[in-house]
């Protein structure tokens, strides 16, 4: 049984995500960012970084979002979230996942550590208009990879498709704009799915 920690209102939501995906037996001990829980020794144990989400399946215990969800993935290829090792596709989606975690990503946490995630006498409000300039722009990027199609890479859903989701619904969290309708398709069209409903049985859990 895979234990996860975490909650949706994190990058944890990707993980539950693809562990729906895959139809995965998944456990959920809910410890929020930044929360008492997370500081805890027995928690850094676990992730040394104080922060969610992480994992823990046997003796193997892993952090990092998208490092989850691509062990889980592989764990249930009859799901078919990852392209075939080796092929053109799977190295495209090697980009994909490096691009949209060093690149479209960052952006967006540097608004969030200086909106809430830094200490008060640590934020730089100003930075923000510097993020969202960066957002704005390396996010045409992905407008312009997902013009006229479902998928990032070949004709199969994956993980890259939910870290790119993931990330456009945490810019709209952010009320940071997202250009284009393409974008917006792409992401309700990926929001809709059945294991991104069933995550939101979380939301409310104790």
């Amino acid at each position: 049984m895979i234990e996860l920690f975490g909650t949706p209102a994190s990058r944890a939501r990707r993980v539950l995500w693809v562990a729906e995906e895959c139809s995965a037996e998944y456990t959920l001990t809910k410890i929020a960012p930044r929360s008492p829980e997370s500081r805890s020794p027995e928690y850094r144990k676990i992730n040394p970084n104080g922060r969610v989400p992480a994992m823990r399946d046997g003796a193997l215990v892993l952090y990092e979002s998208a490092a989850i969800c691509l062990y889980i993935a592989e764990q249930y290829p009859e799901a078919k979230l990852l392209p075939q090792a080796g092929s053109p596709e799977a190295a495209l989606h090697n980009q994909w996942m490096f691009w949209l975690l060093s690149e479209l990503e960052q952006p967006l946490w540097t608004m969030g550590k200086h909106r809430f995630a830094l200490p008060e006498e640590w934020r730089v409000p100003a930075i923000e208009r510097t993020a969202l300039h960066e957002f704005e722009t390396l996010v045409q990027v992905l407008h312009d990879a997902v013009q006229g199609r479902k998928f990032l890479v070949g004709e199969h859903f994956t993980v890259a498709d939910v870290i790119a989701a993931h990330t456009l619904l945490w810019a709209r969290s952010f009320k940071v704009p997202i250009p284009g309708e393409e974008l917006h398709r792409y992401m309700d069209l990926h929001r809709a799915r059945p294991a991104f409903a069933a995550t939101k049985r979380w939301e409310d859990a104790s």
